[in-house]
């Protein structure tokens, strides 16, 4: 609390309970206390002359619950395929109703232990981000029969006890340049033997 002339002390009143302020410099006056229900406030100052305020200042208190937040793995899908030298980006989308603090990307091989990277944010909470990363399969070293698990975990901004989420977990087959080419193959056969048949309908 900040006056006009320096402050000795003060007193802050809510619910039923009183907390003392302490002075400080700049003509100020400080006070911490718990938030734990909701209702008025009053606050009263004193100055360093012991000269007490006039009238009290008042206000109210609305406690609002801090919900936890969400995200989401935007691209790739759940279950996804690719060859040893693909680059694959991950994109990933987490909100919060006050803001997010923190998005990490969790990544094993063959059900190996999970390594977290911490992804770049902003340098202020924000209640909506969107933060993107690249698996690049070359310089992992991955082989055809592979499998990489990785997911994503979003933490909030609520003070002393933030609040933590995680998608579901995600999965990556790595295969073969020929499996590939194989499946591009069988692909467009079955593309054809669509169109094929679409053709002898439409002319029924």
């Amino acid at each position: 609390v900040a006056s006009n002339r320096p402050l000795g002390s003060g007193e802050v009143n809510i619910g039923g309970r009183s907390y003392s302020c302490t002075g400080q410099p700049d003509n100020t006056v400080r006070a911490v206390f718990p938030l734990v229900e909701q209702g008025d406030f009053s606050l009263t100052v004193t100055d360093v002359e012991g000269n007490i305020c006039t009238s009290p200042f008042k206000g109210s208190v609305a406690i609002v619950p801090d919900n936890r937040p969400t995200i989401s793995i935007v691209s790739p899908a759940v279950q996804s395929l690719a060859i040893p030298t693909a680059k694959i980006p991950i994109v990933i989308e987490a909100q919060d109703d006050l803001g997010i603090s923190d998005v990490s990307l969790y990544r094993g091989l063959n059900e190996s232990d999970d390594a977290r990277k911490p992804l770049v944010l902003p340098a202020d909470a924000r209640i909506f981000v969107k933060v993107a990363d690249t698996l690049d399969l070359a310089d992992l070293g991955v082989r055809a029969g592979d499998v990489i698990d990785f997911y994503a975990t979003a933490t909030d901004t609520l003070p002393e006890s933030p609040q933590t989420v995680s998608t579901e977990p995600y999965k990556l087959q790595i295969i073969s340049e020929e499996q590939y080419a194989q499946m591009m193959r069988d692909q467009m056969t079955a593309k054809d033997l669509r169109l094929k048949y679409d053709n002898i309908i439409s002319q029924m």
